[in-house]
């Protein structure tokens, strides 16, 4: 995440227990494009004010809803990002137990029950039904790619300009601690004044990338800030009312290769019931094709995926997987290859996509 400047002197107002400096990972410098906190008042000017530590509960199950007015939450998930503290490494695709950073954000806000996931940044393979989208121009920040997520949420069919989720979970991809817990407390400290709750840091910093927006307050900051190429996210803290939680884990990232170590070094898996990926799902794949004789080449992890994501988005998740099927067999019957099977991905996604209108909808057809 970027490197973010300081606003205020000390850790304060808005956290919901003290932090644990033992558990602090990263180089001791803040993580994230955040903003710290003053001691005597929540982050944002707004004149509601915030939500101190106290009213920020903590729920006993992750749920869709627990805070008031959370019942349709999606997330975005910010996965650009040049990594050049770690050499100009893909840091979404780095592995940490198991599973890369991209799907430990991923797996945490599916996990907590939001009803869509949008991934910002250049496609992946992943385990779970997601969509993409890339920031105008690719590489213009994290703002820039937070506005292209809270586009996507909003087109869908024959949406309007304000459709889309009633809050929105923001989660960048580089976080080794991440979990459907944290996801949970943050929406859970939504109060009726609060416009967002974000994770602080042991020093104090303000993580406004791994936090929790209500989407109108959001809309209002974005169109207030201008054109968000290259500009920072903490320029959107000074016009929401922001509750904080204290999470040293949470709130840590993996900019340099010592982070790296460090989190690769620690035992255990944290988001449980994850989908295991990155190199288990390669050799999956390349053991798969050589059983059946199918060139991995012309395997398109991600198509396949967003097919999946797509039937079990327009119609419902069992459909995710006979659709891939079917999807597969029909590129057999026309001869088979890369193109037939991308032909064949296409037409069922299209399909998928206008299912909200059911079976008379315009079908279309392989050709």
């Amino acid at each position: 995440m970027p490197r973010p400047v300081r606003v205020g002197p000390t850790l304060g107002a808005g956290t919901d227990g003290p932090a644990d400096d033992e558990s602090r990972a990263g180089s001791g410098r803040p993580a994230g494009d955040g903003s710290r906190v003053s001691a005597d008042r929540p982050v944002g000017s707004g004149s509601g004010g915030g939500v101190d530590g106290g009213d920020v509960a903590r729920p006993d199950r992750v749920g869709p809803s627990p805070g008031p007015g959370t019942d349709t939450w999606a997330a975005v998930v910010l996965a650009g990002g040049a990594g050049q503290r770690l050499g100009g490494v893909d840091k979404p695709g780095l592995v940490v137990g198991g599973r890369t950073l991209l799907d430990r954000s991923v797996a945490a806000a599916a996990e907590a029950g939001a009803a869509r996931i949008v991934v910002v940044g250049r496609r992946r393979d992943t385990g779970l039904p997601i969509s993409w989208t890339r920031e105008d121009p690719p590489g213009s920040g994290p703002l820039a790619a937070l506005a292209a997520g809270l586009a996507a949420l909003a087109a869908e069919p024959d949406a309007g300009p304000d459709a889309g989720p009633d809050v929105v979970v923001v989660l960048a991809a580089d976080l080794p601690r991440v979990s459907s817990t944290l996801v949970g407390r943050l929406l859970a400290g939504l109060g009726d004044e609060t416009d967002a709750v974000a994770v602080v840091d042991p020093q104090g910093w303000v993580q406004p990338l791994v936090a929790a927006y209500r989407t109108e307050p959001l809309r209002a900051a974005l169109e207030a800030v201008g054109d968000p190429r290259d500009r920072p996210v903490r320029s959107l803290l000074a016009r929401l009312r922001v509750a904080t939680i204290a999470d040293a884990d949470g709130a840590a990232d993996i900019d340099t290769p010592d982070d790296l170590a460090r989190w690769q070094a620690r035992p255990g898996e944290d988001v449980p019931g994850a989908r295991r990926r990155g190199r288990d799902m390669d050799s999956w794949v390349t053991a798969l094709c050589e059983r059946l004789g199918v060139p991995v080449d012309d395997v398109d992890v991600g198509a396949i995926l967003e097919v999946a994501r797509d039937a079990a988005h327009g119609v419902e998740r069992p459909a995710a997987p006979v659709t891939a099927f079917v999807a597969g067999y029909a590129a057999a019957t026309k001869g088979g290859g890369a193109a037939a099977v991308a032909a064949a991905l296409d037409a069922a996604g299209e399909l998928a996509r206008d299912w909200t209108d059911g079976p008379d909808a315009a079908t279309p057809t392989l050709q």
